[in-house]
């Protein structure tokens, strides 16, 4: 059960939707589902087990499978960093952290200048060191913008890994994007300036300083993995959501994880991202149920609490409280928890609303899918208003 205020919510119609005491009705036209499941009940609601395509509703349903497949929410990802000082090589061990940043690059940097480090002779990477090109780092608490939230992850190539650490090379706008890091991080005392130069740098397969004498070894943790999970959830960042679902397995490990442990795998046979955009070449939707959606939300919610005293709150975004862009959800008064799915790609698109909201007879857990073709969601643009309704 999630920790937030009962009150008054705005809820948002798409079409003449209208969600109110945990009842949905739909008109507007379209394929429609919708379900709800209180925390001890039985999913209710229209066409619970019809497939519906999830759009970035299925983040959430990554969410779930990186808490449950890697420890818990305050997992952190461990990047090693192999120095021979003799020789002025370094090796970067990667351990496929789909949230590496570029700032992360610039604590790095001023890391090894700490240790005297100014010149790297040979730099290597192994492939499991992935780079995101877009993104800050979750952990100093910038909002990600709009703009960025198809930030590119990067498998990385020896002319980007040069770039990224040969601070010679560096465009202004990377010298003020370190300025307003160190800015923004003052209890790491960073220092003014940071200085690398990179002679060579090379992709691995593997360590090449791995046994050698001299060597030493130092580890860069990522942030609890609970913040960029509420990070991708609020800002609903692709690239980051496709490549944690590719690193915890992709299509079959998720579904062989559904099933080992819920009995669900087959809910999960027409799951192809971990964003939930289509793949192409014929085009292929991530679908699930309605009633599945809403099943594992609750099951989260419920393994948030039990073994580490959070809840849905600590991993996605709180109405009225997280909202980044736009007026979508500006009001919920903590009462609602919601992740929004979109598809517009295509003759079919897809709008959809799930999450949770606290009542004073419990939480309710709810999924919201409209599914419709183009021209059929273009009507029904126009019947779009907001309804403010009582969840008590």
């Amino acid at each position: 059960m999630f920790r937030s205020s009962v009150g008054k919510v705005k809820a948002i119609c798409v079409g003449a939707m209208i969600v109110a005491q945990g009842s949905f009705a739909f008109a507007g036209g379209g394929s429609t589902a919708s379900c709800f499941v209180k925390a001890g009940g039985q999913v209710q609601g229209s066409n619970p087990d019809q497939p519906v395509r999830l759009a970035s509703v299925m983040k959430l349903m990554t969410t779930f499978w990186a808490l449950e497949k890697l420890g818990g929410p305050n997992y952190r990802w461990k990047t090693r960093i192999f120095i021979q000082p003799s020789n002025g090589e370094v090796h970067i061990e990667g351990s496929r952290d789909p949230f590496f940043h570029r700032d992360r690059i610039y604590f790095l940097i001023s890391d090894l200048n700490r240790l005297g480090i100014k010149k790297i002779n040979r730099l290597t990477a192994d492939r499991n060191f992935k780079l995101d090109s877009g993104l800050v780092e979750a952990s100093h608490g910038n909002a990600i913008n709009e703009d960025h939230r198809n930030g590119s992850i990067i498998n990385i190539d020896a002319a980007t890994l040069k770039e990224s650490f040969n601070t010679s090379s560096w465009w202004n706008l990377r010298k003020r994007t370190y300025a307003q890091v160190r800015a923004e991080n003052a209890q790491q005392n960073l220092p003014a300036s940071i200085e690398m130069s990179v002679d060579a740098a090379d992709v691995v397969p593997s360590n090449p300083l791995a046994g050698k004498p001299g060597v030493k070894v130092y580890e860069v943790r990522s942030a609890p993995l609970r913040y960029y999970l509420k990070r991708m959830n609020i800002a609903s960042i692709n690239p980051m959501a496709d490549e944690l679902f590719h690193s915890l397995g992709g299509s079959d490990g998720f579904r062989d994880f559904l099933q080992r442990n819920y009995g669900m795998g087959d809910e999960a046979k027409h799951v192809y991202t971990g964003s939930g955009l289509q793949l192409n070449g014929p085009r292929r939707d991530t679908t699930m149920t309605c009633s599945a959606v809403v099943r594992i939300i609750r099951r989260m919610d419920l393994n948030l609490e039990q073994k580490y005293g959070m809840d849905l709150a600590d991993v996605a975004m709180v109405a009225g409280v997280d909202t980044l862009d736009g007026p979508t959800f500006k009001q919920g008064g903590g009462a609602l928890i919601v992740k929004t799915g979109t598809l517009v790609a295509g003759g079919y698109q897809a709008k959809n609303l799930a999450g949770a909201y606290s009542t004073t007879s419990g939480d309710v857990y709810f999924g919201i899918f409209t599914q419709c073709r183009a021209i059929t969601c273009a009507r029904s643009a126009t019947l779009r208003k907001d309804t403010e309704v009582d969840i008590a």
